[in-house]
């Protein structure tokens, strides 16, 4: 009796224990995850957007400098 209850209290020490690291792991690995999704996700986006941006600018530039050179003549 004397070894089941020392197992027992080692359990309801160790359990809880096992719980609250798993909370914690799983909590700081879903905070990094998400801030490494969330950079990941606004550096390609950002990158995206300031392309499209680029072309569209570059494109409207260029049919400006055609239209004028095409009108002038």
């Amino acid at each position: 009796m004397v070894f089941f209850g020392s197992v027992v209290a080692t359990a309801s020490i160790i359990f809880p224990a096992v719980v609250v690291f798993g909370v914690v792991v799983s909590s700081v690995f879903g905070v990094v995850v998400s801030a490494v999704f969330g950079v990941v996700v606004s550096a390609v986006f950002g990158v995206v957007v300031s392309a499209v941006y680029g072309v569209v600018v570059i494109s409207c530039n260029f049919l400006v400098e055609v239209s004028t050179i095409l009108f002038n003549f």
